[in-house]
């Protein structure tokens, strides 16, 4: 859950997502801080070339939070307030899904495990969850392997995408050592 100013803050606990994580994948999917003053691009949407002809908006959202449709079938343009609020949504979603999965599993996950795999679910969506890295996760979640293996999930991805490879490996330090670099 969520303050529903302008900050970006959510109650810890298990199962919640940290301020910092927050903060952090607004930072991989825009390059700016939460609450930039957003541009057409944001608002009217972008293409980037990895959905399909499907566009993006604002905070890397493809698809509505509330289900399966695209951001652009619910309408074409949409404000500032709209999508900060449909952002901090959606980074919930993908926190419970990611406590879902670790229940599921029997997985006791530290803070930035948590978050790291938040942030992964952000990005990748649910097909994160079918990873190999996952059922690495599951079987031992301190595996000393999973750094390595996390840095590589974007690895096809990487020449038409680096900075997937900066936040694959932020994530990876992040899963480690429980922070991540600002």
């Amino acid at each position: 859950m969520y303050n529903d100013d302008k900050n970006i803050n959510s109650q810890q606990g298990a199962g919640t997502v940290s301020n910092e994580a927050v903060a952090r994948i607004c930072q991989f999917e825009t390059g700016k801080q939460y609450g930039y003053r957003m541009g057409q691009k944001d608002l009217y949407g972008y293409d980037n070339g990895d959905a399909n002809g499907k566009k993006t908006y604002g905070y890397g959202l493809l698809f509505h939070p509330s289900g399966k449709k695209y951001m652009q079938d619910i309408k074409p343009v949409w404000t500032q307030p709209e999508l900060e609020e449909l952002f901090k949504q959606m980074v919930q979603k993908k926190a419970q899904k990611v406590a879902e999965w670790a229940n599921q599993n029997g997985v006791t996950l530290s803070q930035g495990q948590f978050d790291a795999m938040t942030s992964a679910a952000y990005n990748f969506g649910n097909k994160f969850f079918q990873k190999g890295i996952c059922q690495v996760i599951a079987q031992d979640p301190n595996n000393p392997q999973i750094p390595k293996m996390w840095s590589h999930l974007s690895d096809a991805q990487a020449k038409k995408y680096p900075g997937l490879l900066r936040r694959r490996n932020e994530e990876a330090g992040w899963y480690q050592n429980g922070t991540t670099i600002a």
